[in-house]
């Protein structure tokens, strides 16, 4: 029955952090039918306290009309979304956006060269330095496993590194020095604040009509009742750090991605995966 104003008004109540998410992204594919700026005013205030699921659908939707793609992009401009939220493919559609004023904006926040992309610069060459696997086998354990899942070993936190292989030794090496730089939504860290003051960060691992579940680092787990939640919002970041040149060094990241050449593909630790029924 979507259409006027206090349907509009009532969606809008509905994309508020402690909702039941499948509600939440049922009021958005209603609302993307409108095109009152309102809705994205709305949309980008509320964006950073909700689920990755319902971040992401936003971001489609912002995203999905010429007349909201300005409020899209301040909301990048003042920190509001993160950039490296944005799909890749919509950046690439902005950049080549008609108007010379969005493109020109897209360019400032996605063409720029990331504040990281020197430090990558210098890892760059590791791919070509001779590693030694047994020894980048010693780095995962150290530097990979608190947060990355691989067969039997580490902990599912970050992405599962079973199928590693199908990524550039240039994408890794960004990937482990730039983590910033482009982040999927399931992956952003969030920051939740209970009402006894209490500040929990992690990754949104699963959510209920009634808790949030997050995943922190060495695969511990923390649920907290939205009843006690007074603050929830996502950091626009990875939860892995930046700065890992002060413990990799070149030789180290070469040995690294020797072991990770090693990798077979195991899609028994892929997550969802089941054996199939005789």
């Amino acid at each position: 029955y979507g259409g006027g104003s206090d349907t509009r008004d009532t969606l809008l109540e509905v994309v508020a952090p402690g909702e039941d998410e499948s509600v939440q992204l049922a009021a958005l594919r209603v609302l993307a039918r409108d095109r009152d700026r309102q809705i994205a005013e709305r949309l980008v205030e509320v964006c950073r306290g909700m689920t990755p699921r319902v971040q992401a659908e936003i971001i489609t939707v912002l995203a999905s009309r010429s007349v909201w793609i300005d409020p899209l992009l301040s909301a990048c401009e003042r920190g509001d979304v993160a950039a490296g939220l944005i799909p890749q493919s919509t950046q690439t559609a902005l950049l080549a956006s008609e108007d010379s004023a969005t493109s020109a904006r897209a360019a400032r926040l996605f063409g720029a060269a990331s504040p990281r992309a020197e430090v990558v610069g210098r890892y760059l060459a590791a791919k070509d330095l001779s590693g030694d696997a047994s020894r980048g086998d010693k780095v995962f354990e150290r530097e990979c496993s608190a947060c990355h899942r691989l067969g039997e070993r580490g902990n599912e936190v970050g992405p599962n590194l079973a199928l590693v292989r199908n990524r550039t030794p240039e994408a890794l090496i960004e990937a482990v020095f730039d983590p910033n730089r482009n982040v999927a939504p399931n992956y952003v860290s969030y920051v939740v604040i209970d009402d006894s003051g209490r500040t929990t960060t992690g990754l949104i691992l699963s959510e209920t009509a009634a808790s949030i579940t997050l995943a922190r680092d060495r695969g511990l787990t923390e649920t907290i009742q939205k009843q006690h939640i007074e603050v929830m919002r996502s950091t626009g970041t990875s939860l892995m750090p930046e700065g890992l040149e002060k413990t990799i060094d070149s030789q180290s990241m070469a040995d690294l991605l020797a072991f990770l050449r090693t990798v077979q593909y195991d899609i028994g630790t892929l997550p969802d995966f089941a054996e199939p029924t005789k």
